[in-house]
Protein backbone atom coordinates (compact mmCIF):
# COMPACT_ATOMS: atom_id res chain seq x y z
CA UNK A 1 0.00 0.00 0.00
CA UNK A 2 1.69 3.43 -0.78
CA UNK A 3 1.28 6.16 1.81
CA UNK A 4 0.91 9.23 1.34
CA UNK A 5 2.10 12.15 3.47
CA UNK A 6 1.16 10.77 7.35
CA UNK A 7 -1.22 13.17 8.78
CA UNK A 8 -1.04 10.52 11.62
CA UNK A 9 1.97 12.04 13.18
CA UNK A 10 1.12 15.51 13.14
CA UNK A 11 -2.11 14.75 15.47
CA UNK A 12 -0.93 11.85 18.02
CA UNK A 13 1.57 12.14 19.98
CA UNK A 14 3.82 9.15 20.09
CA UNK A 15 2.37 7.16 22.72
CA UNK A 16 -1.08 7.30 21.73
CA UNK A 17 0.15 6.65 18.23
CA UNK A 18 1.65 3.33 19.13
CA UNK A 19 -1.71 2.75 21.92
CA UNK A 20 -3.57 2.71 18.28
CA UNK A 21 -1.81 1.16 15.66
CA UNK A 22 -1.36 -1.83 18.73
CA UNK A 23 -4.84 -1.90 18.37
CA UNK A 24 -5.43 -1.48 14.99
CA UNK A 25 -3.45 -4.61 13.84
CA UNK A 26 -4.19 -6.73 16.78
CA UNK A 27 -7.85 -6.05 16.18
CA UNK A 28 -10.00 -8.85 15.07
CA UNK A 29 -7.45 -11.85 16.11
CA UNK A 30 -9.86 -15.07 17.36
CA UNK A 31 -8.38 -18.61 17.08
CA UNK A 32 -10.28 -20.87 14.84
CA UNK A 33 -10.35 -23.60 17.22
CA UNK A 34 -10.60 -23.68 20.68
CA UNK A 35 -10.08 -26.44 23.90
CA UNK A 36 -14.01 -26.16 24.19
CA UNK A 37 -14.61 -27.35 20.47
CA UNK A 38 -13.18 -30.68 21.93
CA UNK A 39 -16.55 -31.76 23.33
CA UNK A 40 -18.35 -30.74 20.22
CA UNK A 41 -15.58 -33.13 17.99
CA UNK A 42 -16.45 -35.79 20.26
CA UNK A 43 -20.23 -35.86 19.98
CA UNK A 44 -20.61 -35.23 16.37
CA UNK A 45 -17.91 -37.61 15.87
CA UNK A 46 -19.41 -39.80 18.41
CA UNK A 47 -16.16 -40.78 19.73
CA UNK A 48 -16.40 -43.41 22.46
CA UNK A 49 -12.31 -44.50 22.55
CA UNK A 50 -11.23 -42.87 26.07
CA UNK A 51 -7.88 -43.05 24.36
CA UNK A 52 -9.05 -41.41 21.23
CA UNK A 53 -10.44 -38.58 23.44
CA UNK A 54 -7.34 -37.85 25.09
CA UNK A 55 -5.70 -37.58 21.94
CA UNK A 56 -8.69 -35.01 20.54
CA UNK A 57 -7.96 -33.07 23.34
CA UNK A 58 -4.37 -33.20 23.13
CA UNK A 59 -4.16 -31.82 19.61
CA UNK A 60 -6.41 -28.52 20.66
CA UNK A 61 -4.50 -27.98 23.80
CA UNK A 62 -1.39 -27.53 21.53
CA UNK A 63 -3.01 -25.52 19.24
CA UNK A 64 -4.58 -23.42 21.73
CA UNK A 65 -1.10 -23.00 23.09
CA UNK A 66 0.44 -22.31 19.96
CA UNK A 67 -1.61 -19.70 18.97
CA UNK A 68 -1.49 -17.78 22.17
CA UNK A 69 2.65 -18.04 21.48
CA UNK A 70 2.09 -16.46 17.75
CA UNK A 71 0.10 -13.77 19.64
CA UNK A 72 2.61 -12.86 22.23
CA UNK A 73 5.04 -12.94 19.74
CA UNK A 74 3.20 -10.52 17.13
CA UNK A 75 2.29 -7.82 20.33
CA UNK A 76 6.63 -8.64 20.89
CA UNK A 77 7.14 -7.76 17.42
CA UNK A 78 4.79 -4.53 17.50
CA UNK A 79 6.49 -3.34 20.75
CA UNK A 80 10.21 -3.82 19.10
CA UNK A 81 8.85 -1.98 16.55
CA UNK A 82 7.72 1.17 18.63
CA UNK A 83 11.09 1.11 21.09
CA UNK A 84 12.22 3.89 19.85
CA UNK A 85 9.95 7.20 18.88
CA UNK A 86 7.78 6.21 15.80
CA UNK A 87 8.41 8.64 12.93
CA UNK A 88 7.63 8.65 9.29
CA UNK A 89 5.13 6.24 7.00
CA UNK A 90 7.92 2.97 7.30
CA UNK A 91 6.87 2.82 10.70
CA UNK A 92 3.14 1.99 9.71
CA UNK A 93 4.08 0.25 6.65
CA UNK A 94 6.30 -2.23 9.17
CA UNK A 95 3.44 -2.60 11.70
CA UNK A 96 1.04 -4.09 8.94
CA UNK A 97 3.35 -6.08 7.50
CA UNK A 98 4.34 -7.89 10.50
CA UNK A 99 0.45 -8.45 11.52
CA UNK A 100 0.30 -10.06 8.23
CA UNK A 101 3.03 -12.31 8.70
CA UNK A 102 1.44 -13.40 11.78
CA UNK A 103 -2.19 -13.71 10.98
CA UNK A 104 -0.49 -15.71 7.67
CA UNK A 105 1.65 -17.98 10.26
CA UNK A 106 -1.98 -18.26 12.61
CA UNK A 107 -3.89 -19.44 9.23
CA UNK A 108 -0.86 -22.29 8.65
CA UNK A 109 -1.16 -23.01 12.33
CA UNK A 110 -5.29 -24.11 11.43
CA UNK A 111 -4.23 -26.17 8.71
CA UNK A 112 -1.86 -27.70 10.46
CA UNK A 113 -4.50 -29.07 13.05
CA UNK A 114 -7.65 -29.93 10.83
CA UNK A 115 -4.67 -32.01 8.53
CA UNK A 116 -3.49 -33.54 11.69
CA UNK A 117 -7.44 -34.30 12.83
CA UNK A 118 -7.92 -36.00 9.18
CA UNK A 119 -4.93 -38.08 9.33
CA UNK A 120 -6.42 -39.13 12.87
CA UNK A 121 -9.66 -40.11 11.70
CA UNK A 122 -11.19 -42.77 9.95
CA UNK A 123 -12.08 -42.88 6.60
CA UNK A 124 -15.77 -42.83 7.76
CA UNK A 125 -15.70 -40.01 9.83
CA UNK A 126 -14.12 -37.74 7.03
CA UNK A 127 -17.81 -36.54 5.37
CA UNK A 128 -18.71 -35.86 9.48
CA UNK A 129 -15.46 -34.11 10.06
CA UNK A 130 -16.57 -31.52 6.57
CA UNK A 131 -20.11 -30.80 8.82
CA UNK A 132 -17.70 -30.19 11.87
CA UNK A 133 -15.81 -27.77 10.93
CA UNK A 134 -19.07 -26.19 9.59
CA UNK A 135 -20.52 -26.75 12.58
CA UNK A 136 -17.26 -24.77 14.22
CA UNK A 137 -17.39 -22.07 12.18
CA UNK A 138 -20.94 -20.93 12.42
CA UNK A 139 -20.54 -20.65 16.31
CA UNK A 140 -17.02 -18.87 16.58
CA UNK A 141 -17.79 -16.24 13.63
CA UNK A 142 -21.56 -16.08 13.63
CA UNK A 143 -21.63 -14.36 16.63
CA UNK A 144 -19.34 -11.61 15.02
CA UNK A 145 -22.15 -10.30 13.32
CA UNK A 146 -22.64 -6.33 14.27
CA UNK A 147 -26.13 -5.85 12.13
CA UNK A 148 -29.60 -6.49 13.36
CA UNK A 149 -30.16 -10.38 12.43
CA UNK A 150 -26.43 -11.12 11.39
CA UNK A 151 -26.38 -12.49 14.42
CA UNK A 152 -29.10 -15.17 14.45
CA UNK A 153 -28.17 -18.70 14.92
CA UNK A 154 -30.96 -20.88 13.54
CA UNK A 155 -30.30 -23.90 15.31
CA UNK A 156 -30.04 -22.12 18.54
CA UNK A 157 -33.11 -20.06 18.37
CA UNK A 158 -35.23 -22.83 17.21
CA UNK A 159 -34.20 -25.06 20.65
CA UNK A 160 -34.57 -21.70 22.53
CA UNK A 161 -38.59 -22.08 21.98
CA UNK A 162 -40.83 -24.01 24.35
CA UNK A 163 -42.43 -25.92 21.07
CA UNK A 164 -38.82 -25.88 19.02
CA UNK A 165 -38.53 -29.67 19.28
CA UNK A 166 -41.94 -30.08 17.28
CA UNK A 167 -40.94 -27.56 14.96
CA UNK A 168 -37.33 -28.96 14.41
CA UNK A 169 -39.34 -32.33 13.24
CA UNK A 170 -41.76 -30.86 10.94
CA UNK A 171 -41.45 -32.21 7.71
CA UNK A 172 -38.99 -29.87 5.73
CA UNK A 173 -37.45 -27.98 8.44
CA UNK A 174 -34.05 -29.98 9.17
CA UNK A 175 -33.19 -30.03 5.54
CA UNK A 176 -33.67 -26.21 5.15
CA UNK A 177 -31.57 -26.02 8.37
CA UNK A 178 -28.75 -27.95 7.00
CA UNK A 179 -28.92 -26.13 3.23
CA UNK A 180 -28.66 -22.74 5.35
CA UNK A 181 -25.39 -23.87 7.03
CA UNK A 182 -23.93 -25.05 3.71
CA UNK A 183 -24.81 -22.14 2.25
CA UNK A 184 -23.47 -19.75 5.22
CA UNK A 185 -20.26 -21.39 5.59
CA UNK A 186 -18.14 -19.24 2.60
CA UNK A 187 -19.99 -16.25 3.39
CA UNK A 188 -18.50 -16.57 7.10
CA UNK A 189 -15.29 -17.58 6.02
CA UNK A 190 -15.35 -14.22 3.42
CA UNK A 191 -16.65 -11.79 5.97
CA UNK A 192 -13.72 -13.53 8.58
CA UNK A 193 -10.56 -12.80 6.25
CA UNK A 194 -12.36 -9.52 5.25
CA UNK A 195 -12.70 -8.27 9.17
CA UNK A 196 -8.68 -9.19 9.84
CA UNK A 197 -7.22 -6.38 8.05
CA UNK A 198 -10.70 -3.84 7.36
CA UNK A 199 -9.32 -1.99 11.21
CA UNK A 200 -6.04 -1.15 9.54
CA UNK A 201 -6.78 -0.78 6.64
CA UNK A 202 -10.10 1.71 7.22
CA UNK A 203 -8.27 4.00 9.54
CA UNK A 204 -4.85 4.03 7.33
CA UNK A 205 -7.53 5.19 4.51
CA UNK A 206 -9.24 7.95 6.27
CA UNK A 207 -6.11 8.97 8.09
CA UNK A 208 -4.42 10.06 4.70
CA UNK A 209 -7.68 11.41 3.36
CA UNK A 210 -8.45 8.81 1.05
CA UNK A 211 -11.90 8.74 1.18
CA UNK A 212 -12.79 7.39 -2.12
CA UNK A 213 -10.99 4.34 -1.45
CA UNK A 214 -12.55 4.61 2.20
CA UNK A 215 -15.87 4.22 1.00
CA UNK A 216 -15.10 1.64 -1.16
CA UNK A 217 -13.76 -0.46 1.48
CA UNK A 218 -16.81 0.30 3.70
CA UNK A 219 -19.46 -0.60 0.84
CA UNK A 220 -17.48 -3.91 0.58
CA UNK A 221 -17.47 -4.50 4.44
CA UNK A 222 -21.69 -3.71 4.57
CA UNK A 223 -22.39 -5.98 1.09
CA UNK A 224 -20.65 -8.67 3.41
CA UNK A 225 -22.54 -7.98 6.23
CA UNK A 226 -25.98 -8.00 4.45
CA UNK A 227 -24.41 -11.04 2.62
CA UNK A 228 -24.60 -13.51 5.72
CA UNK A 229 -27.98 -11.84 7.59
CA UNK A 230 -29.96 -12.08 4.31
CA UNK A 231 -28.97 -15.79 3.75
CA UNK A 232 -30.32 -16.59 7.33
CA UNK A 233 -33.97 -14.27 6.58
CA UNK A 234 -34.33 -16.10 3.55
CA UNK A 235 -34.28 -19.28 5.46
CA UNK A 236 -36.51 -18.35 8.05
CA UNK A 237 -38.83 -16.85 5.32
CA UNK A 238 -38.69 -21.12 3.88
CA UNK A 239 -38.98 -22.32 7.74
CA UNK A 240 -41.66 -20.04 8.44
CA UNK A 241 -44.25 -21.08 5.34
CA UNK A 242 -43.24 -25.04 6.85
CA UNK A 243 -45.07 -24.08 9.95
CA UNK A 244 -48.58 -23.80 11.48
CA UNK A 245 -49.56 -20.14 12.20
CA UNK A 246 -49.26 -20.45 16.07
CA UNK A 247 -45.96 -21.62 15.25
CA UNK A 248 -44.98 -18.74 13.12
CA UNK A 249 -45.75 -16.06 15.15
CA UNK A 250 -43.75 -17.79 17.93
CA UNK A 251 -40.83 -18.30 15.90
CA UNK A 252 -40.97 -14.75 14.88
CA UNK A 253 -41.27 -13.59 18.54
CA UNK A 254 -38.43 -15.52 19.60
CA UNK A 255 -36.50 -14.12 16.49
CA UNK A 256 -37.28 -10.58 17.32
CA UNK A 257 -36.33 -11.31 20.79
CA UNK A 258 -33.01 -12.92 20.30
CA UNK A 259 -32.17 -9.66 17.38
CA UNK A 260 -33.39 -6.67 20.63
CA UNK A 261 -36.00 -5.03 18.43
CA UNK A 262 -38.14 -3.10 20.69
CA UNK A 263 -38.35 -5.45 23.95
CA UNK A 264 -40.87 -5.07 26.69
CA UNK A 265 -40.25 -2.65 29.04
CA UNK A 266 -39.92 -3.49 32.64
CA UNK A 267 -43.27 -1.57 33.05
CA UNK A 268 -45.16 -3.33 30.35
CA UNK A 269 -43.71 -6.62 31.23
CA UNK A 270 -45.08 -6.04 35.00
CA UNK A 271 -48.47 -4.89 33.70
CA UNK A 272 -48.69 -8.09 31.25
CA UNK A 273 -48.20 -10.30 33.90
CA UNK A 274 -50.25 -9.02 36.80
CA UNK A 275 -52.89 -8.56 34.20
CA UNK A 276 -52.66 -12.42 33.00
CA UNK A 277 -52.59 -13.29 37.23
CA UNK A 278 -55.38 -11.54 37.54
CA UNK A 279 -58.82 -13.62 38.41
CA UNK A 280 -61.74 -12.41 36.92
CA UNK A 281 -64.80 -12.63 38.51
CA UNK A 282 -66.74 -13.70 35.99
CA UNK A 283 -66.55 -14.79 32.12
CA UNK A 284 -67.46 -11.52 31.01
CA UNK A 285 -64.14 -9.98 32.25
CA UNK A 286 -62.25 -12.82 31.57
CA UNK A 287 -63.30 -12.38 27.72
CA UNK A 288 -62.72 -8.95 28.03
CA UNK A 289 -59.02 -9.55 29.51
CA UNK A 290 -58.13 -11.97 26.94
CA UNK A 291 -59.30 -9.40 24.08
CA UNK A 292 -57.64 -6.43 25.20
CA UNK A 293 -54.04 -8.67 24.87
CA UNK A 294 -55.10 -10.32 22.21
CA UNK A 295 -55.65 -6.67 19.96
CA UNK A 296 -52.49 -5.45 21.73
CA UNK A 297 -50.25 -8.43 20.21
CA UNK A 298 -51.45 -8.71 16.88
CA UNK A 299 -51.34 -4.71 16.22
CA UNK A 300 -48.13 -4.98 17.98
CA UNK A 301 -46.60 -7.78 15.55
CA UNK A 302 -47.65 -5.39 12.71
CA UNK A 303 -46.07 -2.83 14.09
CA UNK A 304 -42.70 -4.64 14.54
CA UNK A 305 -42.90 -6.34 11.34
CA UNK A 306 -42.57 -2.77 9.92
CA UNK A 307 -40.00 -2.26 12.30
CA UNK A 308 -37.71 -4.98 11.32
CA UNK A 309 -38.28 -3.85 7.74
CA UNK A 310 -37.05 -0.48 8.78
CA UNK A 311 -33.97 -2.20 10.26
CA UNK A 312 -33.05 -4.34 7.69
CA UNK A 313 -32.92 -0.66 5.36
CA UNK A 314 -31.03 1.60 7.77
CA UNK A 315 -28.79 -0.78 9.89
CA UNK A 316 -24.70 -0.53 9.18
CA UNK A 317 -25.42 2.34 6.63
CA UNK A 318 -24.04 5.23 9.19
CA UNK A 319 -20.78 4.53 7.89
CA UNK A 320 -21.19 4.46 4.54
CA UNK A 321 -23.41 7.96 4.39
CA UNK A 322 -21.04 9.85 6.39
CA UNK A 323 -18.39 8.99 3.80
CA UNK A 324 -20.47 9.81 0.97
CA UNK A 325 -21.43 13.36 2.58
CA UNK A 326 -17.74 13.90 3.55
CA UNK A 327 -17.51 13.06 -0.51
CA UNK A 328 -20.72 15.21 -1.68
CA UNK A 329 -22.75 12.60 -2.73
CA UNK A 330 -26.09 11.62 -2.16
CA UNK A 331 -27.44 9.51 0.07
CA UNK A 332 -30.65 8.00 1.57
CA UNK A 333 -29.46 7.48 4.87
CA UNK A 334 -31.37 10.51 6.71
CA UNK A 335 -34.67 9.56 5.23
CA UNK A 336 -33.94 5.50 6.43
CA UNK A 337 -32.78 6.78 9.71
CA UNK A 338 -36.22 9.12 9.99
CA UNK A 339 -37.86 5.89 8.97
CA UNK A 340 -36.98 3.70 11.59
CA UNK A 341 -37.53 6.54 14.40
CA UNK A 342 -41.06 6.81 13.60
CA UNK A 343 -41.05 2.92 13.15
CA UNK A 344 -39.56 2.76 17.02
CA UNK A 345 -41.62 5.50 17.71
CA UNK A 346 -45.09 3.45 16.85
CA UNK A 347 -44.22 0.49 19.05
CA UNK A 348 -43.41 2.38 21.91
CA UNK A 349 -46.81 4.61 21.65
CA UNK A 350 -48.76 1.17 21.43
CA UNK A 351 -47.24 -0.19 24.60
CA UNK A 352 -47.74 3.14 26.63
CA UNK A 353 -51.71 3.23 25.22
CA UNK A 354 -51.36 -0.85 26.26
CA UNK A 355 -50.31 0.10 30.20
CA UNK A 356 -52.75 2.86 30.17
CA UNK A 357 -55.62 0.85 29.23
CA UNK A 358 -54.35 -2.26 31.83
CA UNK A 359 -54.47 0.50 34.89
CA UNK A 360 -58.17 1.34 34.14
CA UNK A 361 -58.84 -2.24 33.49
CA UNK A 362 -57.17 -3.54 36.84
CA UNK A 363 -57.64 -0.59 39.18
CA UNK A 364 -56.30 1.58 41.29
CA UNK A 365 -55.43 -0.76 43.96
CA UNK A 366 -53.99 -3.69 41.21
CA UNK A 367 -51.92 -1.24 39.05
CA UNK A 368 -50.20 0.39 42.74
CA UNK A 369 -49.48 -3.43 43.36
CA UNK A 370 -48.38 -4.19 39.71
CA UNK A 371 -45.88 -1.01 39.64
CA UNK A 372 -44.44 -1.12 42.84
CA UNK A 373 -41.23 0.21 42.86
CA UNK A 374 -41.70 2.48 40.29
CA UNK A 375 -42.74 6.12 41.38
CA UNK A 376 -42.32 7.52 37.84
CA UNK A 377 -44.71 4.70 36.39
CA UNK A 378 -47.08 4.73 39.43
CA UNK A 379 -47.55 8.62 38.68
CA UNK A 380 -48.04 8.61 35.03
CA UNK A 381 -50.56 5.40 35.02
CA UNK A 382 -51.93 4.66 38.16
CA UNK A 383 -56.14 6.20 38.38
CA UNK A 384 -56.32 9.16 40.31
CA UNK A 385 -58.95 8.73 43.36
CA UNK A 386 -62.90 8.96 42.72
CA UNK A 387 -64.15 12.92 44.01
CA UNK A 388 -66.30 12.64 47.00
CA UNK A 389 -68.35 15.52 45.74
CA UNK A 390 -69.60 15.26 42.47
CA UNK A 391 -68.34 18.58 40.15
CA UNK A 392 -70.82 20.42 38.32
CA UNK A 393 -70.14 23.74 36.18
CA UNK A 394 -71.73 27.00 38.01
CA UNK A 395 -74.56 28.32 36.90
CA UNK A 396 -76.57 31.76 37.27
CA UNK A 397 -78.63 29.40 39.64
CA UNK A 398 -75.84 28.93 42.04
CA UNK A 399 -75.26 32.64 42.24
CA UNK A 400 -78.54 34.08 42.75
CA UNK A 401 -80.84 31.00 43.51
CA UNK A 402 -81.95 29.90 47.27
CA UNK A 403 -79.67 28.42 49.32
CA UNK A 404 -80.86 24.54 49.45
CA UNK A 405 -78.94 24.25 52.73
CA UNK A 406 -81.63 26.86 54.09
CA UNK A 407 -84.74 25.45 52.74
CA UNK A 408 -86.34 23.94 55.73
CA UNK A 409 -85.75 27.06 57.95
CA UNK A 410 -88.37 29.22 59.24
CA UNK A 411 -88.71 32.85 57.61
CA UNK A 412 -87.25 35.24 59.56
CA UNK A 413 -89.54 38.48 61.00
CA UNK A 414 -86.41 40.93 60.83
CA UNK A 415 -87.10 43.70 58.69
CA UNK A 416 -84.66 43.45 56.02
CA UNK A 417 -84.49 46.96 55.84
CA UNK A 418 -84.92 49.19 59.28
CA UNK A 419 -85.30 52.49 60.23
CA UNK A 420 -82.34 54.58 60.48
CA UNK A 421 -81.33 55.62 63.95
CA UNK A 422 -83.07 58.43 65.63
CA UNK A 423 -81.13 62.31 64.91
CA UNK A 424 -80.05 61.54 61.59
CA UNK A 425 -82.16 62.40 58.38
CA UNK A 426 -81.68 59.86 56.07
CA UNK A 427 -82.84 62.80 53.58
CA UNK A 428 -80.22 65.19 54.83
CA UNK A 429 -76.99 66.05 52.73
CA UNK A 430 -73.96 64.94 54.04
CA UNK A 431 -71.85 67.76 55.09
CA UNK A 432 -68.95 69.60 52.97
CA UNK A 433 -66.17 68.93 55.84
CA UNK A 434 -63.81 71.69 55.56
CA UNK A 435 -60.84 72.44 57.98
CA UNK A 436 -61.00 74.78 60.62
CA UNK A 437 -59.75 78.22 59.67
CA UNK A 438 -58.78 78.97 63.14
CA UNK A 439 -56.82 75.59 63.57
CA UNK A 440 -53.14 75.43 64.41
CA UNK A 441 -51.23 75.02 61.34
CA UNK A 442 -49.93 71.53 61.24
CA UNK A 443 -46.90 72.35 59.54
CA UNK A 444 -45.73 76.25 60.55
CA UNK A 445 -43.23 77.51 57.86
CA UNK A 446 -39.63 78.11 59.27
CA UNK A 447 -39.26 81.64 61.38
CA UNK A 448 -36.81 83.69 58.99
CA UNK A 449 -34.81 84.91 61.91
CA UNK A 450 -33.69 81.81 63.30
CA UNK A 451 -30.64 80.60 62.48
CA UNK A 452 -30.45 77.69 60.39
CA UNK A 453 -28.52 74.50 62.11
CA UNK A 454 -25.22 73.17 60.06
CA UNK A 455 -26.11 69.78 58.93
CA UNK A 456 -22.93 68.84 59.27
CA UNK A 457 -21.02 70.15 61.95
CA UNK A 458 -17.52 69.76 62.85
Amino acid sequence: MEFKVSMMHQLLPPLALMLLVSSMVCAGEHPAWTVRDAAVIIETLDIEDRESQAIIELLLHDYDQSWQELLQAQHAAIDALTANKPSGDSYLRQCFETSAQFGSARDLLAADFETGMQAFLEDEDQADWETLKRLVRRRNLLPRGQLKGERNDLYQIINDMAEGEVISQTQGVQTALANWEVQLDPLLAERAAFERNYPSTFRTLCMNLRFDDALDLATQRLSLQQAVRDRTDATTLEIVDLLSADQARSLRDQLNHAERLAGLSRITSALLAALRAWEAPDTEDKAARDQLIADWQAERRSLMQTLRQATRVADGGRTVADLRKRLQQSTNWPRHEEALFKAKLAVMQLDEHFNEQVCRFLGRTECQNALAGQPNAMKRLVPRRPQTVPFHEPTPDDATGPDPDLANEPISTEDPFPEPEPGHDPGEPIPNIEPDPNSPDPFPPPDPGEPIPDPFPS
